[in-house]
């Protein structure tokens, strides 16, 4: 028989008392000549295949195991026995395979608790999960998770739309900076009275091809632009219909208390979250002022601009000449376009940290209405005595609780 297998230990056990074949508890600990610790079984089985290893009794390593404290392995029946695993072998003599019909193992899934057959269907309500110990409702799990999947896939399609921008942004910054180039090459070609007409018509249709692309480029970046924008307003507008659905619960719950310190909590959270929902207002028209700003300042050159094909006639007496493709003949667009594309990274960048934020701070505040909730379940009402539990009391109003509804953090 290899190592103790489906045995529950109360801590975890050292690494030393593993088999080094099976990787269970060791069973009749043996060790070898090169201080790997392995089961009496797994030795023998290595030696009908044919492998001789030499080993010993290792009676300590042996009798350590032994005195690791284990829980039954029918606990899920209802057993309750912490002892010594000497003494589980005893212990199934009088367990036997029938339940505690005292005790019922809670169903929800990540909890799995004995409490009492009188209590469970208030413990499987507002169960806490056994690893966090946080409270919840039975079948919010995997609500949230299905909703956790959705908003990760939104998140990628804002990426996704944000990097399509920003490449486009790239490509009008390529095409400007060439077109400048074709430009100054015009600008000279037509200062110099030797010139080839055909070397200045060449400069000029390229001229007029970069503009036709910059043209396209920059229409394309405004539809991405118009769609990222689409996206975030949507997005601010189901925060502020999240904020609201909070303020109605909490409106709803504070209509049931009419004193004690849960009322006072639930004041200071709707006064939280007016605030919270006058700040997402501001936010949202904010960005959209910006966005009009942004599509509005990208445009292309246009085709029919004067002084292209013109052969400029040079002063002797004037060592400078004017260039007629300047910033003022060329516009705003021309000293303006690589501010743009840099303001829209940044507010790109600010706008994603806002969100974030605001959706952290909504989190943090749908499990105090959870926690809240949970007050008012007996026997957790706090009235001054002695029947409230004073861990979830608490735990909801502790100092980082009142720090967050005062706007300290």
């Amino acid at each position: 028989m290899p190592g103790y297998k489906g045995v529950v230990t109360v801590g975890k056990p050292k690494k030393e008392l593993h088999c080094s074949q099976c990787s269970l508890l060791l069973r009749r600990a043996m060790q070898t000549g090169e201080g790997d610790r392995i089961c009496h079984s797994c030795w023998q089985e290595k030696k009908r295949g044919g492998v001789w290893l030499e080993c010993y009794p290792d009676r300590a390593a042996d009798r350590e195991v032994q005195l690791l404290e284990v829980f039954c392995p029918r606990e899920a029946n209802g057993c309750l026995w912490q002892g010594k695993l000497a003494d589980l072998e005893e212990h199934f003599q009088e367990c036997g395979e029938k339940p505690n019909p005292e005790f019922q193992t809670c169903p929800n899934e990540g909890c799995g608790e004995l409490v009492p057959s009188s209590e469970i269907k208030y413990h499987s309500k507002w169960c806490p999960c056994k690893h966090c110990r946080r409270k919840m409702l039975a079948n919010q799990s995997q609500v949230g998770i299905r909703k956790r999947k959705s908003e990760a896939s939104s998140d990628e399609v804002h990426v996704h739309q944000i990097k399509t921008a920003l490449s486009l942004s790239g490509n009008v910054l390529k095409t400007q900076r060439k077109l400048r180039t074709k430009l100054r090459e015009a600008l000279q070609l037509s200062q110099i009275q030797e010139t080839h007409p055909g070397e200045l018509l060449r400069v000029n249709r390229e001229i007029l091809a970069c503009s036709r692309q910059l043209s396209q480029h920059s229409c394309l970046l405004e539809q991405k632009l118009n769609a990222f924008g689409s996206a975030c307003c949507t997005n601010f507008s189901e925060l502020l219909q999240m904020n609201r659905r909070l303020k109605e619960k909490l409106n709803e719950q504070s209509q049931v208390l009419l004193h004690g310190p849960q009322l006072s909590a639930y004041q200071e959270m709707f006064t939280y979250l007016e605030e919270l929902e006058n700040t997402l207002k501001g936010h949202m028209m904010k960005f959209i002022q910006w966005l009009k700003a942004t599509v509005a300042g990208v445009s292309a050159i246009p085709l029919n601009h004067n002084g292209w094909c013109k052969r400029q006639k040079v002063c002797r007496n004037e060592a400078k000449v004017e260039d007629p493709f300047g910033e003022q003949a060329r516009g705003a667009w021309a000293c303006t376009i690589e501010e743009k594309v840099e303001n829209l990274q940044q507010e790109l960048e600010k706008q994603g940290k806002k969100v974030e934020k605001l959706e952290e701070t909504n989190e943090m505040l749908r499990n105090r209405v959870a926690e809240l909730e949970l007050l008012q379940k007996p026997p957790n009402i706090v009235q001054g005595q002695d029947d409230g539990d004073p861990q979830i009391t608490r735990h909801v109003f502790h100092d980082c609780f009142y720090k967050i509804i005062n706007g300290s953090m």
